[in-house]
């Protein structure tokens, strides 16, 4: 594990929250799925003594926050796997960064505007999934999923954050981009854990005892068993 000092939540239980697509009047709604793509592990940072990438070799950047380096997620479709707990609260860090700007964004906030609104993710200055709270010192584990666009060009995300002490899932939510979007339109100069980000918000005071990264998206059963495998458990 990596401890910043510069990540948390409980809810009684178990929900999904759906972003609906809504069609226009006397229109039905059109379901595109999303293309396939074959599921490899491209990024393991699990922060044993070592900021190194065991997959490729490429290793991390440890200042106020984690650079992870440019251009880590896949183009296509990802999956991102981050163990962590939150060591306390400050107002508006990011778990999860990557991006050039604020419009040019995919980030996971801790908190959202204040400690009461939890975990959220954006895409650029918009809010498109919420989390739940966190709390200091527990243990949790996060998997954020974004899907090859689908033949509107409309990337689906989907956001799972469970007790990586007992394996409870605490919240699952998924969003359909409204416009056409994907992960080849995310500029990633950055890439980072722990980051407050480019608008002077706060570092996160957190510790991360590993991140994956996966091209293409891990299903609801293939996360279970990695959160009951653990951040150093062996990858399928």
């Amino acid at each position: 594990e990596v401890d910043l000092r510069f990540v948390p939540m409980a809810c009684q239980r178990c929900h999904v929250t759906v972003f609906p697509q809504l069609a226009a009047p006397g229109q039905a709604l059109a379901v595109q799925p999303s293309k396939a793509v074959a599921r490899r592990l491209c990024h393991r940072w699990s922060f044993n003594g070592t900021l190194a990438d065991s997959v490729t070799g490429r290793t991390a950047d440890r200042a106020r926050f984690i650079s992870l380096g440019p251009d880590v997620l896949p183009k296509d479709a990802a999956t991102v796997e981050i163990w962590f707990t939150r060591n306390s609260y400050r107002r508006h860090a990011k778990l999860f960064a990557a991006g050039c700007s604020l419009d040019d964004s995919l980030l996971v906030s801790l908190d959202g505007v204040d400690e009461t609104v939890g975990m959220s993710v954006n895409l650029g200055r918009k809010t498109v999934l919420s989390l739940g709270r966190v709390e200091d010192g527990k243990p949790y584990h996060l998997a954020l999923a974004v899907s090859a666009p689908n033949g509107a060009g409309r990337s689906r995300l989907t956001g799972t954050l469970t007790d990586a002490a007992t394996g409870r899932r605490i919240a699952t939510a998924v969003y359909r981009t409204e416009e056409p979007w994907s992960l080849a339109d995310l500029t990633q100069k950055t890439v980072a854990l722990g980051w407050g980000s480019w608008w002077g918000n706060l570092d996160a005071d957190l510790t991360v005892d590993e991140c994956r990264v996966w091209q293409g998206t891990l299903s609801e059963d293939e996360i279970a068993a990695s959160v009951k495998a653990g951040p150093d458990g062996e990858c399928r």
